[in-house]
């Protein structure tokens, strides 16, 4: 009776510490509720690599599941778990089919990579595809924890000559900054800034006027800016943090 109860325990403990995980190519760590944003479809630019790795003693299943997807069909894409690729993706079915084994300690190599290659059927509004990595059992139940991020194309990124933002009523001093935005605005204005993985870093209510956006803490990198006036229009453009 110990010994079976002893074997119990051993399996139990492997499978509570079988873990995944799930990096970019450049070893990042991709954290649950992540969106990893593109402002172009179909090139190697909005090809986005990433890394399944298991961090136990103990090989592990894994597979995944597109839980939802906005301004698209979700029929033109490129989604390849190693040795498998499909071209589009439906709510709620598993991929690959057999899951990918993961051994102990190991990853499924740098072949892993989604691709978006349709534009919206709304050319103007984001497209986004909510992406779940999931580990299962012998029988194909779902175990451990599971990690989902959001792939998003968006269109108001490609427009960075500060064009828009004065049709939204905006005038952008710089979009290289050092320690503060400055915005001129012609009416009251929503102003809202997010990082790179679709992150809230800042929200605004601004009246008309010169405004300054103290960002002095804020790490060096990109952002994005947007704006909203309250008349409805809105804008967005790139800001880079020195």
């Amino acid at each position: 009776m110990k010994k079976i109860l002893a074997v119990a325990l051993g399996l139990f403990t492997t499978f509570s510490f079988a873990q995944l995980t799930l990096k970019k190519l450049d070893g990042t760590t991709i954290n649950n509720g992540d969106v990893i944003t593109f402002n172009t479809v179909g090139t190697a630019a909005s090809d986005f690599g990433f890394v399944l790795g298991n961090s136990s003693a103990a090989a592990i299943t894994v597979k995944s599941k597109c839980m939802s997807f906005t301004n698209t069909t979700g029929t033109n894409v490129i989604f390849c778990i190693q040795p498998s690729c499909i071209n589009s993706v439906t709510v709620g079915n598993a991929f690959p089919s057999a899951g990918a084994v993961i051994p102990a300690g190991g990853t499924n190599g740098d072949f892993d990579h989604f691709e978006n290659l349709d534009a919206g059927t709304n050319p103007t509004v984001n497209v986004d595809y909510v992406l779940k990595f999931y580990q299962v059992d012998h029988s194909g139940n779902e175990i451990g924890t599971p990690i989902s991020f959001t792939y998003r194309y968006s269109p108001a990124l490609s427009n960075s000559d500060f064009s828009m933002m004065k049709d939204a009523g905006v005038v952008l001093k710089s979009n290289l900054i050092d320690n503060a935005i400055e915005l001129g605005l012609d009416t009251d204005t929503q102003v809202v800034l997010y990082d790179l993985n679709g992150r809230l870093i800042r929200q605004e209510n601004l009246t008309s006027g010169t405004q300054v956006i103290e960002v002095s803490n804020l790490t060096a990198g990109v952002y994005i800016l947007n704006v909203k006036n309250n008349q409805g229009r809105e804008a967005s453009t790139k800001i880079v943090k020195k």
